[in-house]
């Protein structure tokens, strides 16, 4: 193969921007000349270059796309090289032939995706970033300087230059697919906190809607980690229905709202951490395991238990399993963070009240949704109830509509159990760990007691998925198991959680109790991915 002359390039200038007419044999004739000529010598050039870079990983493809869209000829020519089983990655170093007439070069750079069809927006920016850090971006052989360039130097300068980028090749895939993306979605109103269905209350009146004409939606399991599958818990969200091809294998993390539809507002449900969107097949796979143990007959008779309509019952009734229920997406319980029990109202100042539609967007600053969530500011304040004398002397009986509470997870609070009891045995010895001790009265079992030289410590677990309601939960169990009967038996009290990342409100909380109350009450978590338990907090 002759190397590149400037008559190359020049070919790509004259007729880069015409018309392509695909039936006319002088446009034929010169795609032939140009598949023959300067496109053949690129092809010779990527597959030398990568002949000399197997041994590193590498593969590549040669797209001899002459013509944009059917339209009209190409400036360049162009060829991608990336490593096996980065196919899709949109990242990629690129060599070829630039024929614009203020470039006339020959040239090889790092490269990605500019279509959005393999990256976001956000990832785009990230190897960007990086790539205009570096002298990674444009390397380019001008046409004056051919003359002091053959075929093996110029692949061994590709080569060289490819070696020497490769880390910063790698970087650029591990910061731009191992980046969680944050989103927004709503999900479908639920008042029973997104682990059964809650009833056509709240539900919107689109007759269009899917939860309107079956009064429930496929999210009302959200949160039901009773059902797990190899430590996941599987689920669905409408808005990534909507989109699933292009989000298939990729990770999320997801703040949550929904609306009231007969109150109209928004309420901030919570976010969930390294959400996985599952393929098509992995659904499939997972409709059949819950098929096998009775979950989707147990999860249809939960829709039909809140719905009064025999019609609606009857169209529920003749859906195939698949459609009683979807998945799209997994994650780990203990990644979700919620931090009340209770729905917190969106202020209608956020931008939120704009989203009405099942769509993932992109979290911005301005929806501030942590802002909603961790306000700090001290609302407290006393103010006497104004009584109408005859009012308190009559009996009245008072309606009170309450979410219901939130369920424990249990199968979670048996995995911390036992990681617990794991590490506790290492740091005391086997002989002073004891599981589910007698409190000495009742039925009362006590999580976990270690006997130390010099007292007792008394241990309880708490897998909600609030951190405020574990605490809540297991401060009255510890006091009660101490103190109920007239004997000190503890000399320190300590709730365990699952990581719910609020470690420095937890420290803020308990020292003050410490300080304020003079209790020996403290606090750990455990990270069962990591298998770390924390220092008491």
């Amino acid at each position: 193969m002759s190397f590149f002359t400037i008559d190359d390039i020049h070919a790509l200038s004259k007729v880069g921007g015409t018309e392509y007419l695909a039936n006319n044999p002088e446009y034929i004739d010169l795609k032939n000349d140009l598949m023959n000529g300067v496109w053949g010598k690129t092809k010779y050039w990527h597959n030398s270059v990568l002949d000399k870079l197997r041994e590193y990983g590498y593969t590549g493809q040669v797209r001899k796309i002459w013509h944009n869209y059917g339209k009209s000829f190409k400036f360049y020519t162009w060829t991608q090289i990336y490593k096996v089983g980065h196919e899709h990655k949109g990242i990629y170093f690129t060599i070829g032939v630039d024929g614009d007439p203020e470039i006339s070069a020959l040239i090889y750079k790092l490269d990605c995706d500019q279509t959005g069809h393999d990256l976001t927006s956000e990832q785009k920016q990230i190897v960007q970033k990086s790539i205009k850090e570096s002298d990674a971006g444009w390397l380019a052989i001008e046409e004056n300087e051919l003359r002091n360039y053959s075929w093996d130097k110029l692949i061994k300068e590709t080569v060289d230059f490819i070696i020497k980028f490769t880390s910063l090749y790698d970087d650029c895939i591990e910061s731009a697919w191992n980046i969680n993306l944050q989103k927004v979605a709503r999900i479908v109103y639920n008042s029973d906190h997104w682990e059964k269905p809650s009833g056509k209350s709240g539900k919107s009146k689109n007759g269009e809607l899917y939860e309107a004409i079956y009064e429930y939606g496929h999210e009302e399991w959200l949160f039901d980690f009773e059902k797990l599958y190899n430590g996941y818990h599987y689920a669905f969200i409408e808005p990534i229905r909507k989109q699933h091809q292009s989000y298939v294998n990729k990770k999320f993390d997801i703040y949550l709202f929904t609306i009231n539809s007969e109150s109209k507002d928004r309420f901030f449900v919570g976010k969930i951490l390294d959400v996985e969107v599952i393929s098509e097949d992995e659904a499939k796979d997972i409709n059949n395991h819950y098929c096998k143990l009775g979950w989707l007959k147990e999860m249809k008779k939960q829709i039909i238990d809140k719905i009064d309509s025999p019609t609606i019952i009857a169209k529920i009734n003749k859906l195939p399993n698949n459609k009683l229920l979807l998945f799209n997406i997994r994650f780990l319980p203990y990644n979700v963070r919620l931090n009340t029990e209770v729905h917190i109202p969106i202020s209608r100042s956020n931008r939120i009240y704009f989203l009405n539609r099942y769509n993932l967007v992109n979290y911005t600053p301005d929806l501030d949704f942590d802002a909603e969530i961790h306000e700090d500011k001290d609302g407290y304040e006393f103010r006497p109830t104004q009584n109408n004398i005859e009012e308190c002397n009559q009996v009245t009986v008072r309606k009170y509509n309450r979410p219901s509470k939130v369920i424990e997870i249990s199968s979670l609070h048996d995995t911390i159990s036992n990681m617990l009891f794991t590490k506790l045995q290492e740091q005391f010895g086997e002989c002073n760990v004891s599981k589910e001790q007698y409190a000495g009265y009742g039925a009362n079992r006590i999580d976990m007691v270690v006997h130390d030289s010099d007292g007792d410590i008394f241990y309880e677990i708490k897998s909600y998925t609030s951190l405020r309601i574990s605490v809540r939960e297991a401060f009255g169990q510890l006091m009660e198991y101490a103190h109920w009967m007239d004997k000190k038996k503890a000399k320190e009290l300590i709730i365990i959680t699952k990581d719910t990342g609020e470690s420095k409100k937890a420290k803020e909380y308990f020292s003050r109790l410490r300080a304020l109350y003079n209790i020996p009450i403290y606090y750990q978590y455990c990270n069962i991915e990591k298998n770390y338990l924390s220092e008491k907090i």
